[in-house]
């Protein structure tokens, strides 16, 4: 009997990102890896519109989009006005490879001043009023920002499903997002590093259901890896095994169940 063929599902990664000099070359060894679907995120808001060029649907039809702004660029740019929001609205609607939007609240840079934290909750609060507008998930970047953003979703309930992105923290704070609403986790290389101990424990008691799998690509290197930057294509096996590891499956048990929990929460059929 044939061996059945088990495909990863990118969650996360940025390969329009400069740091990524050959960017054909990095879609076509994700593709020899096993990966079907790849979500391309934004980090300015001008990589919303030229990721879509970079990446046309004639060439990458199984390429998908997050849309919105990291949270770190959030804080240095005005809100939007009419005019900005009527141009990324109808780029939402343009594009059925838009799989989700994508804010959070990043709080590591020290000596923010509070306008400028303010600006980030401002565009999380704007994300998820689009979210629940245009039906799309969202995905939560957070980062030294757990309990900060908590309290925001007490007074601002997540409106649709979401993803907390590059998920690090413990057991504790993963129960807590979830009574949050949040329903997803986006494992990357962190938990492949031995001083994750923390992470570790989270993911192996973590429901299968809430699993994703994402090298947030091309940062985030795995455990032992000396290339220059990361790539979808060593990422995804590194982090399928040692999750393997954590919760007692194999490899591509892993790899099947994030699958179809990224096509539940990303909406593919």
């Amino acid at each position: 009997m044939e061996k059945e063929k088990f495909y990863y599902f990118e969650s996360h990664c940025h390969p329009d990102h400069p740091l990524v000099e050959d960017k054909s070359l990095y879609m076509q060894e994700a593709k020899n890896a096993g990966v079907k679907y790849l979500v391309v995120a934004p980090i300015t808001y001008e990589s919303n519109y030229s990721s879509l060029e970079l990446f046309p649907k004639s060439d990458y039809p199984n390429v998908l989009f997050a849309k919105g702004l990291h949270p770190k660029y959030a804080y240095n740019i005005a809100m939007w006005d009419n005019k900005t929001k009527e141009e990324f609205c109808n780029m939402l609607e343009s594009d059925k490879r838009i799989a989700a939007l994508k804010s959070g609240i990043d709080l590591c840079k020290k000596n923010l001043q509070p306008n400028q934290i303010n600006r980030e909750f401002e565009f999380l609060s704007l994300f998820n009023e689009l979210a629940y507008k245009y039906k799309k998930p969202l995905v939560l970047h957070i980062r030294d920002a757990a309990e900060e953003t908590l309290d925001f979703f007490k007074e601002n309930p997540l409106k649709v499903p979401a993803e907390f992105h590059c998920f690090n923290y413990d057991k504790k704070t993963m129960e807590r997002y979830i009574e949050a609403g949040v329903r997803y986790f986006g494992i990357g290389g962190k938990v492949t590093l031995d001083e994750s101990i923390d992470l570790q424990d989270a993911v192996s008691q973590m429901d299968l259901s809430m699993l994703l799998l994402e090298s947030d690509a091309p940062f985030v290197k795995v455990k032992g890896e000396t290339e220059k930057i990361n790539t979808t294509a060593r990422a995804l096996p590194a982090v399928a095994e040692k999750i393997a590891e954590l919760k007692g499956l194999t490899p591509e048990e892993v790899i099947r169940i994030s699958y179809l929990n990224a096509c539940r929460f990303f909406g593919i059929k």
